[in-house]
C-alpha cells in the first residue's frame, strides 16, 4: 500500500501500474484518469466534459512543480455537495458518502497528475478538471458514481491588467458548479471581444455578482466589494478573504453596482480563479445588451501603482498560495 496525499486528508490505495513513459513533446499533451486507469489524450477540458455529461465538475491547480494541489480540501468538499446536489435532483435514492467522494476524487487526480508529469517533463504546472457524474458507465467501480480527471498545462496567467465585459444575468444556480454552464455560456462567449479576458455577470438588481470562470471584486473608497450570496465560492475568494482580514484591508460581502460604477465610484477592480489567482482588471466595458461592445460603449480604466490596494492583495495572495496546498505524492515506478 501506499499513500496518495500526505496531511490530514491521507489515504492508501494498492500501486496501479500505468502505461506512461518518459517523453518530450512539441506541445503538452492531455491526459485523463478514469475508472482507475490514466492515459494520454487528445482531448481538451471543452470536450472532455462534454462527452461525459452532466456532473460535478471542479477546476483546481498544481503549485510547487506540480507537486502540490491548491486548497484541495475545498475543491473535495465543492465535489461532494455538487454531486450529491445533482444526483438528489435526478432523484438518487440516498446521498454518497463523504469519504467514498473524497478518496476516489483524490486518488484519481493523483492518477493523472503523474502520468502527465512523465509525458510532459517539461510543464511547470497542472491543471486539473475534475468532473462526478452520479450516472456511471457499466463496469465502473463501486460506490455508484465516476470520478474522472482531465489534466492539462496549467495556462500562463494574462498580462495584468486585463479587460472585462459586463453582459449576462445571473446563473440560475450557481451554488452548483455543474458541467451544463460551460456549454450554456457559449451563446454570451461569441459576443464578447477577443481583447476581453472575462465577462461579468449582472443580477435582477445590476449589480455584479460573478464572472463567467472567476469571482469579481471591486475597490470602492478602498473596500473591497463582492458577493456573498447567489455566486460560487472560488478557492482563491476564499484565500483573498483571508489576505484582507490579515492585512486589514475592510471587506463589503455585498455585489458592486453597474450604476456605481457607472456614477464613477469605483477605484478599481479585478477577478480571481484557479489558474488566474487575483488578476487586476484595467478596463471595464458595458455593451449594450446581445450586441459587440462598440468604442462608444461605457468604458473605464484603471491604473494601480505599487502601492495600491489591489496590488499589494495580488502579491499578498500569490504570496500564500503554497502554504494553502497538500502535497501530493506522486506514482512510484
Amino acid at each position: 500500500m501506499r499513500t496518495i496525499f500526505s496531511g490530514a486528508c491521507a489515504t492508501t490505495r494498492p500501486v496501479r501500474v500505468l502505461a506512461a513513459r518518459r517523453r518530450t513533446f512539441a506541445a503538452a499533451s492531455f491526459v485523463v484518469a478514469e475508472d482507475g486507469k490514466a492515459r494520454k489524450s487528445d482531448q481538451n477540458a471543452k470536450t472532455f466534459l462534454e462527452e461525459r455529461g452532466r456532473g460535478a465538475y471542479t477546476t483546481a491547480r498544481t503549485v510547487g512543480g506540480g507537486s502540490k494541489i491548491f486548497d484541495l480540501e475545498s475543491h473535495m468538499n465543492r465535489t461532494f455537495d455538487n454531486l450529491n446536489a445533482l444526483a438528489e435532483q435526478a432523484g438518487n435514492r440516498k446521498p454518497y458518502g463523504r469519504d467514498d467522494v473524497f478518496a476516489e476524487a483524490k486518488m484519481t487526480m493523483a492518477d493523472a497528475i503523474s502520468v502527465f508529469r512523465l509525458e510532459n517533463p517539461a510543464v511547470d504546472e497542472v491543471r486539473l478538471t475534475v468532473l462526478a457524474t452520479h450516472d456511471p458507465t457499466p463496469g465502473c467501480s463501486d460506490p455508484g458514481f465516476r470520478m474522472s480527471c482531465h489534466a492539462a498545462a496549467l495556462p500562463p496567467v494574462p498580462t495584468s491588467p486585463v479587460e472585462v465585459e459586463v453582459r449576462g444575468r445571473a446563473r440560475a444556480n450557481p451554488l452548483v458548479k455543474d458541467s451544463q454552464w460551460v456549454f450554456d455560456r457559449q451563446e454570451i462567449e461569441a459576443l464578447v471581444n477577443p481583447s476581453a479576458n472575462e465577462f461579468v455577470l449582472v443580477d435582477e438588481d445590476d449589480c455584479i455578482t460573478e464572472g463567467s470562470q472567476t469571482n469579481f471584486y471591486a475597490i470602492i473608497n478602498g473596500t473591497l466589494h463582492t458577493a456573498k450570496d447567489g455566486i460560487l465560492l472560488g478557492t482563491v475568494r476564499r484565500l483573498l478573504l483571508h489576505v484582507c482580514e490579515k492585512e486589514g484591508i475592510p471587506v463589503v460581502l455585498e455585489p458592486p453596482s453597474v450604476s456605481s460604477l457607472l456614477n464613477g465610484a469605483w477605484e478599481g477592480a479585478a477577478i480571481s480563479s484557479t489558474s488566474r489567482l487575483l488578476l487586476p482588471v484595467g478596463k471595464i466595458v458595458v455593451p449594450e445588451p446581445l450586441r459587440v461592445a462598440r468604442e462608444s460603449d461605457p468604458t473605464f480604466h484603471f491604473k494601480y501603482s505599487n502601492g495600491s490596494p489591489m496590488a499589494l492583495l495580488a502579491e499578498k495572495v500569490k504570496d500564500e498560495i503554497d502554504a494553502w496546498s497538500t502535497l501530493v505524492e506522486p506514482h512510484k515506478r
